[in-house]
């Protein structure tokens, strides 16, 4: 139900537990139950990658590109990764995704908020740690990277942020 540090989030999570006094089956049902609260709001750089990976189709990564269209993808209510909607602009879509986490977080103050990313300068990396941190009251902010696989899904320069809050609800398609 979750990529990437969403998945680093529910291990923490899990890891937490491990104090000797819960079973593995407490833990597994623990994590079970909140894996369909880990928000995570994603967005790409480039469309060409979404293009390579037949999610996008060759006009519209064309046009979407040429036009600064860059969609906001999440894990639907089943695991899927689905956009969720498109922004136009790179800063505007930082500005969407920590948007979206600051109406979907709970109990920020209490949580770490992870941020993911491909390969961005850690200039471009700073400016989005600085934004998670002057619009959400979390705890801390935890930069890493996204993987290979996923990496090579949506391409160079992808950002992804990550934390529990409100039961995702949104059904790709529907």
């Amino acid at each position: 139900y979750n990529a990437s540090l969403g998945e680093g989030l529910l291990a923490i999570e899990a890891a937490k537990m491990n104090d000797g006094e819960h079973s593995a089956r407490e833990i597994a049902d623990y994590i079970i139950s909140i894996r369909k609260r880990v928000n995570e709001y994603v967005t790409v750089h480039s469309l060409d990658a979404l293009r390579r990976s037949g999610r996008v189709k060759g006009p519209a990564a064309f046009f979407g590109n040429l036009m600064g269209v860059k969609p906001i993808i999440i894990s639907d209510v089943d695991g899927e990764q689905a956009a969720f909607k498109k922004v136009k602009g790179r800063q505007t879509s930082f500005r969407e995704i920590v948007s979206l986490l600051k109406d979907s977080i709970e109990n920020p103050e209490n949580q770490t908020v992870f941020l993911a990313h491909a390969d961005c300068s850690a200039e471009e990396v700073e400016v989005l740690r600085k934004l998670i941190r002057d619009e959400i009251n979390c705890r801390e902010v935890y930069v890493g990277y996204i993987g290979p696989i996923i990496g090579a899904s949506i391409g160079p320069d992808a950002v992804g942020i990550f934390a529990l809050g409100k039961q995702v609800t949104f059904k790709a398609g529907a």
